[in-house]
């Protein structure tokens, strides 16, 4: 590794890997060094111990000195999903206001939202929510949410049930908005008589709750599951996936309006888990959660 002397106190390094046949030590964890970076020439320690300290104060850990020091391109994102695994908030804070998560593409966002979530760190969840582009915040969430179901966590207690709530919330709020920005078009949409469809549409409550699947088929077959409105596939949704009828959750995403789904998705999700996440460990039911999780 070599370290060009800048003007003044400050030293320049070079993010070379280096490899030392003495294999000396990393001056911050005391373990020896294959792969580092030094500073002042003499004071060496890894990558992952010295990045942190560098974005937060850019000089040697050991002695000080002022360095100055350009980051590989991949070197943010990288610090976005280790920061927010580790809990390291002000880091966070630091790349958002880089502009690193406003600009983040949907992997890293994804990885860092479910980092934080499943490592029980609300603070992060939080700012990552409501600094990341728009566009990709909704299967951000989803991403997390499916590791987050996975780690059979106590939705119960916090610091998990603030961030379970906190990431419903979201989605409530973005699909709202996606389906108030979606303009509507009757001719895509069955014509019916006012008391005709209010009958139809209880029917598709009620049996989707039952498990009627042959009376959900035969609607949706008729265009009663497409011409019905939002909060009549999110109730029917919610009663099937609550009682465990995966066919008919399987029937109503197939059959509803794109419009109305995403709300209908969310209002699901939120009584599923509000229900206990204690009793979706089992295959059918796990089954009818990632059916809807595949749908952010």
């Amino acid at each position: 590794m070599s370290f060009v002397p800048a003007l003044g106190q400050t030293e320049k390094v070079s993010f070379t890997d280096m490899r030392d046949e003495e294999q000396q030590t990393c001056g911050i964890c005391w373990e020896p060094v294959g792969d580092g970076i030094g500073h002042c020439v003499q004071h060496i320690f890894h990558k992952s111990c010295a990045i942190p300290s560098l974005y937060l104060d850019p000089s040697c850990p050991t002695c000080r000195k002022a360095v100055d020091i350009q980051f590989p391109i991949y070197v943010p994102q990288m610090m976005l999903r280790d920061s927010s695994q580790s809990g390291n908030l002000e880091i966070v804070k630091r790349l958002i206001t880089q502009n690193v998560v406003a600009t983040s593409d949907e992997d890293t966002i994804s990885f860092a939202l479910s980092n934080a979530a499943c490592n029980g760190h609300f603070a992060i969840v939080s700012e990552l929510l409501h600094n990341c582009s728009p566009s990709i915040r909704l299967s951000s969430i989803g991403f997390a949410l499916k590791d987050l179901l996975q780690e059979k966590v106590n939705f119960r207690k916090d610091p998990y049930k603030s961030i379970l709530q906190k990431l419903l919330n979201q989605l409530h709020s973005d699909s709202e908005q996606h389906f108030s920005s979606i303009p509507s078009n009757p001719t895509q949409q069955m014509q019916l008589d006012a008391q005709l469809a209010q009958d139809l549409q209880e029917r598709l409550r009620t049996a989707s709750s039952e498990g009627n699947l042959d009376t959900v088929r035969w609607l949706r077959l008729q265009g009663a599951v497409a011409a019905s409105d939002q909060d009549t596939i999110a109730f029917a949704l919610s009663g099937a996936a609550c009682n465990g009828h995966l066919e008919i959750v399987v029937e109503l995403l197939r059959g509803c309006s794109s419009s109305a789904r995403l709300f209908s998705v969310c209002f699901a999700l939120d009584d599923l888990l509000q229900n206990g996440i204690e009793d979706f460990c089992v295959d059918s039911n796990k089954s009818i959660l990632e059916e809807l999780l595949a749908q952010l």
